[in-house]
C-alpha cells in the first residue's frame, strides 16, 4: 500500500516511515499540511494518509476536510477517496468523537504502538475487499452511527441502511429481505435496542422452525456508555456484541470479518479452507502481538477474548488446527475450558498451547497433566512461539523465520545519525 504521512515533528515521520516499510509499504512524507496537499495533488493513488492533529499551518482534521473537495475524488472519473488516520499527542474525547464522525477511521493518542497501527492498516485494507458483500441495517434514530458507518465502508462492496424504528427491522425480516447484521442503538423510536434483539429472536424461531441453528442474523448494540442497569438488561435479553461510542474502524472491521467468515460457512463451501490458529486471550493487544509473531506461517488466524467466544468459534470452523490460550480468562479458565472440550464428544480437540504469566507451579503442573502442547511464559518469546505453532499444526520450524519475527516484535528505531541529530536539535522530539 503506498501511505502519506503528515507531521512536523520529523523524529516521529522517521519512526513511522522505518515502521511501515519494514512491512513492505511505500511511504511518502509530508511535514506540514501544505506539503501533504500537493503530495496528494500529485499521487491521487495514495492508500492511507497518516496526520498528526496539531500542525503549524492547519490541523489534521481540518485538512482531512480540506482534501474531500479535491476534483480528483469527485465526479465521473473520481478515483478512491484515502482513508484517514489521525494522531495526536493531545488526547481529548471531544476530538476523538468529532474527527471519528466526520469521517476520520481512527484516531490515536501518541506515542503510536506499531503493533496497534499495522493492526488497523490491516483493517482499512480487509474491510475494503470482503469475500462476500454484507447488507446492515442500521436502527439509529438520530442517524450519527449510521452516517459514521457509512463512512466507514464508504468504496466498499457493503450496503448500509438506515432505519429508526425497530418495528421496520421486524417487517423486512418477515418480508424476507436480505439482513446480513443488524446494529442498533439502545433506544430507538419505539422500543430500546435488547427488546428489538428479543423480537427478532423471537419472530425468526417462527420463521426458521428447526433451522433456526446458526442462522439467526447477527446483532451488535451500540451503547454510549454501559450502566448497570443497562448490562443487566443486555445480558437478560441474551445479546453477546456490544459496541460502545466512538466507534473505531478496528474494531468494526473485526466484527465484519466475524460476521463475512459465518456467512461464507453458512453458504456452500467453495473452497478448502487454510489451516487455522484460535488465539484465545482477554487482552486485545496480547491477540494482536500472538497474531504477527505467527504471521509468516500463513495460517488464518481467529481471535477470542473468553472459552464462551472461543467455543461459538469452534461450532463454526473445522480447520482450526492448533489453539493459544492464556491461563487466566474470564469465566472459564485456560485449563478448564481444555478439559471440556476434550470430555465433550462434540469437538475434534487440536493441540493447545498454554500461555501464562503464572509462577504458580502446581498450577503449571496441572497444565501439563492436563495434556497441552507445552507451557509458554509470559512474556511471550515469539520465536519460540513460532516454534511450538509449528510443530502443532505440523508445519516448519520458526528457524526460516527468526531475523523477521524479530524485527517485527521490535521494529527499528532511527539509525545512528538520525539519532545524533535529535541530540543536535535538528529533530524536534
Amino acid at each position: 500500500m503506498k501511505i502519506l504521512v503528515v507531521d512536523d515533528v520529523q523524529f516521529t515521520c522517521i519512526y513511522l516511515q522505518r515502521v511501515l516499510e519494514h512491512f513492505q509499504h511505500t511511504v511518502l512524507v509530508a511535514y506540514d499540511a501544505g506539503e501533504a496537499i500537493r503530495t496528494l495533488h500529485k499521487h491521487p493513488d495514495i492508500d492511507i494518509v497518516i496526520t498528526d492533529q496539531y500542525m503549524p499551518d492547519m490541523k489534521g482534521t481540518e485538512l482531512y476536510q480540506h482534501v474531500l473537495g479535491f476534483d480528483i475524488y469527485n465526479g465521473i472519473d473520481a478515483v478512491a477517496f484515502p482513508p484517514f488516520i489521525l494522531i495526536t499527542a493531545n488526547w481529548e474525547k471531544d476530538l476523538a468523537e468529532h474527527a471519528l464522525t466526520i469521517g476520520i477511521k481512527r484516531v490515536f493518542e501518541k506515542p503510536l504502538l506499531p503493533t496497534e497501527l499495522m493492526d488497523c492498516i490491516d483493517s482499512l485494507k480487509s474491510i475494503g475487499e470482503p469475500e462476500n458483500a454484507l447488507h446492515l441495517y442500521v436502527a439509529d434514530p438520530k442517524g450519527q452511527t449510521h452516517r459514521l458507518v457509512a463512512s466507514m465502508l464508504d468504496d466498499t462492496e457493503h450496503q448500509v441502511h438506515q432505519v429508526s424504528y425497530g418495528s421496520e427491522i421486524l417487517q423486512a425480516i418477515d418480508e424476507g429481505s436480505t439482513i446480513s447484521v443488524v446494529l442498533a442503538e439502545y433506544d430507538l423510536e419505539d422500543m430500546s435496542g435488547p427488546k428489538l434483539y428479543k423480537r427478532m429472536r423471537a419472530l425468526q424461531y417462527k420463521i426458521l422452525g428447526d433451522q433456526k441453528a446458526g442462522n439467526l442474523i447477527p446483532f451488535l448494540l451500540v451503547v454510549e456508555e454501559l450502566t448497570p442497569e443497562q448490562t443487566t438488561v443486555i445480558r437478560d435479553a441474551g445479546i453477546r456484541d456490544v459496541l460502545t461510542k466512538p466507534l473505531d474502524m478496528t474494531t468494526m472491521a473485526e466484527k465484519l470479518s466475524t460476521l463475512n467468515n459465518r456467512n461464507s460457512m453458512m453458504s456452500s463451501q467453495r473452497k478448502k479452507d487454510p489451516d487455522a490458529v484460535l488465539v484465545i486471550d482477554d487482552v486485545g493487544f496480547n491477540q494482536v502481538m500472538i497474531e504477527r509473531s505467527i504471521r509468516h506461517l500463513n495460517y488464518a488466524v481467529f481471535k477470542a477474548g473468553s472459552a464462551y467466544e472461543a467455543m461459538d468459534i469452534f461450532k463454526q470452523k473445522s480447520n482450526i488446527k492448533a489453539v493459544v490460550c492464556d491461563l487466566m480468562l474470564p469465566g472459564l479458565d485456560g485449563i478448564d475450558f481444555y478439559r471440556y472440550l476434550k470430555s465433550n464428544a462434540e469437538f475434534d480437540v487440536p493441540e493447545f498451547l498454554l500461555v501464562t504469566a503464572c509462577e504458580d507451579k502446581a498450577r503449571l503442573s496441572e497444565a501439563r497433566r492436563t495434556g497441552f502442547f507445552d507451557v509458554l511464559p509470559k512474556p511471550i518469546d515469539p520465536i519460540r512461539l513460532v516454534d511450538l505453532v509449528s510443530r502443532m499444526v505440523g508445519g516448519q520450524t520458526a528457524a526460516q523465520y527468526q531475523d523477521e519475527i524479530t524485527e517485527a516484535t521490535a521494529p527499528k528505531l532511527p539509525a545512528a545519525e538520525d539519532e545524533q541529530a535529535v541530540e543536535d536539535g535538528s529533530i524536534v522530539t
